[in-house]
């Protein structure tokens, strides 16, 4: 399984991420979710507040992937994995407690990725799969 790097995870902190799921027929849909962190060395989760397309997609299909670039740079990553839906717990709660400093409702779910690919995304190795 590879390893989310420091690298990798300081640009999902500092940059958008992007996430891409699919229904059950493959019709696929990608969303900005702005709570994208990096959990541990192989988990990247978000908090689903809406509930719309990306969580029903999810409930269908427990596979998504994680786009993030940096534009100045030219660099990016793409991480692929199977998802778990986080109800309760401190991760959960980190989100809850997060969220509400910003006046936001309580997620749905925590959404984490399970990281099983990561490929690199920048103009010196475009589209390497990581190991």
């Amino acid at each position: 399984m590879p390893v989310i790097s420091p690298e990798m995870k300081k640009m999902v902190e500092q940059n958008q991420c992007f996430i891409a799921t699919a229904d059950q027929a493959g019709n696929p849909s990608v969303a900005p979710k702005g709570s994208t962190r990096v959990i541990s060395d192989n988990i990247i989760a978000f908090a689903e507040i809406v509930g719309r397309r990306t969580y029903r997609n999810i409930l269908e299909n427990p596979r998504a992937a994680i786009v993030v670039a940096d534009r100045e740079t030219l660099s990016g990553y793409r991480f692929f994995g199977k998802v778990e839906l986080v109800t309760s717990g401190p991760i959960y709660d980190l989100y809850v407690e997060s969220l509400n400093r910003m006046n936001m409702p309580n997620p749905i779910a925590v959404v984490q990725i399970l990281v099983d690919e990561i490929y690199d995304m920048s103009v010196k190795n475009p589209g390497g799969r990581i190991e």
